[in-house]
């Protein structure tokens, strides 16, 4: 019988994790660069529904078996969420004002220096309630994450069938669909007064949380998942090649969500089979970048603008701009990660964890 955290991780997962936050980093360079027309990886945004899919997965691989056993309460788990997000978050929108009045002299955002900061501060400033980025603006997913995750998860591993989670899951992209017809804004509302960025993160966690209950169900089956190991290498890499070429492209609307539909079978697939494919992700080096992936998404945002304020936009090739660029930012990461994140993480859980039981199980694991 397995502990209500279990003890195994999905290096493999953490592999696609660290690439698709370089993903991202290249969506911000390469877009500001070209003042947001006609750039490489104008649809990088998507590995942000990549990343909340993989959020309810391990969401729901660490927590969902204590919080329907009462091993672990609500409470404990919203903290862990809280202590997991909150401080780098504010410690990356306090630098962020830091190079933007640096860089602008002033505090550029729309919606008010004042009404903006608490907004960040309270986690909201993509619930519908603000019109624009504002300080770190790629935290605008950290804010759903944490809220959808805080409102909606609990109920869910503990009340909640899977197809129910699926149906809803669909329900919300469907409405984006219906609505926006594309994934690509974030802060407009929609009826009913919920924010795109919302029902984005809606519907990616709960997804998520459907395809680990799908792999967990799939290993009671007599079927082998090794004996396709060939088979499911080939699938992983048409799969990931093609939702990289979408994201490099910019090609809105329907293709949006079919690249959607395609995360949760790659995802699926890269957390069961072992394949070539996947033994590549769980390398020390992917794993290393999935470990720093946090870091490397909210602290290249402010990176990005202290460079051009450093006169980064000098060297003229912005391919060989961008590879130096990541490489000062895995670098900060790196350190930002050993020396503020994990230590903040591994000091709450220390001074926090009830049981010596849970103690090493939340060791084992991290999200």
């Amino acid at each position: 019988m397995q502990s209500f955290i279990q003890r195994e991780r999905y290096t493999a997962l953490d592999g696609l994790r660290g690439i698709f936050a370089i993903l991202v980093v290249a969506l911000h360079f390469f877009g500001s660069a070209a003042g947001w027309t006609h750039f490489p990886f104008a649809n990088a945004d998507l590995a942000v529904d990549f990343f909340f899919m993989l959020s309810g997965f391990v969401l729901c691989h660490v927590y969902e078996r204590g919080l329907r056993e009462k091993t672990i309460s609500v409470a404990r788990f919203l903290s862990h969420r809280f202590v997991r997000m909150y401080p780098l978050h504010i410690a990356s929108m306090i630098a962020m004002g830091v190079v933007d009045r640096l860089y602008w002299g002033r505090l550029p955002y729309v919606d008010g220096v004042v009404w903006t900061g608490i907004l960040n501060v309270l986690l909201l400033q993509s619930m519908g309630v603000q019109t624009q980025w504002s300080w770190n603006g790629a935290s605008w997913s950290i804010s759903n994450e944490f809220w959808i995750g805080a409102l909606f998860l609990p109920f869910v591993f503990q009340r909640v069938r899977t197809e129910f989670v699926v149906l809803a899951a669909y329900a919300g992209y469907l409405f984006l669909y219906s609505s926006v017809h594309t994934l690509h804004s974030v802060y407009p509302t929609l009826p009913g007064g919920v924010s795109i960025g919302m029902v984005r993160s809606f519907s990616g966690i709960l997804l998520g949380v459907a395809i680990y209950r799908l792999a967990m169900a799939s290993v009671s089956t007599p079927v082998d998942p090794f004996r396709f190991r060939r088979v499911a290498a080939i699938v992983e890499t048409l799969l990931f090649t093609a939702i990289v070429y979408v994201i490099y492209g910019e090609d809105r609307g329907k293709i949006e969500f079919e690249t959607l539909a395609a995360m949760p079978f790659l995802i699926f697939s890269v957390s069961r089979s072992g394949s070539v494919f996947a033994r590549a992700l769980s390398s020390r080096p992917m794993q290393w970048l999935g470990e720093i992936s946090y870091s490397v998404y909210l602290v290249h945002f402010p990176l990005i603008t202290l460079g051009v304020y450093l006169g980064m936009m000098k060297i003229v090739n912005p391919y060989v701009r961008f590879l130096i660029f990541v490489t000062i930012v895995l670098a900060v990461s790196t350190l930002v990660y050993r020396y503020f994140e994990r230590p903040i993480y591994r000091r709450y859980r220390d001074a926090f964890s009830r049981t010596q039981h849970e103690q090493q199980a939340v060791s084992t694991t991290r999200v």
